[in-house]
């Protein structure tokens, strides 16, 4: 069936946070995929004097999951 399964895989991933005067929520999904394609990162204080930055960033895959995850880390 290509880049697709017979059947979507619907186990779902999750993830919250807290801290820096935010909260998040995430999830995902692989669906009808052979491999799940996108990946996230969320970081909610950054280094040195951006400690009071945070960084939230989706990175779709595009056929494939070795860039977003890459991009993710």
């Amino acid at each position: 069936m290509g880049a697709f399964l017979n059947k979507p895989e619907t186990n779902k991933y999750n993830e919250s946070g807290e801290g820096n005067g935010l909260r998040y929520g995430v999830a995902s999904m692989q669906g009808w995929r052979v491999e799940m394609e996108d990946a996230h990162h969320a970081q909610l204080t950054l280094n040195g004097t951006l400690s009071d930055w945070s960084y939230f960033a989706v990175f779709d895959g595009h056929a494939g999951a070795l860039v977003s995850a890459h991009c993710a880390s």
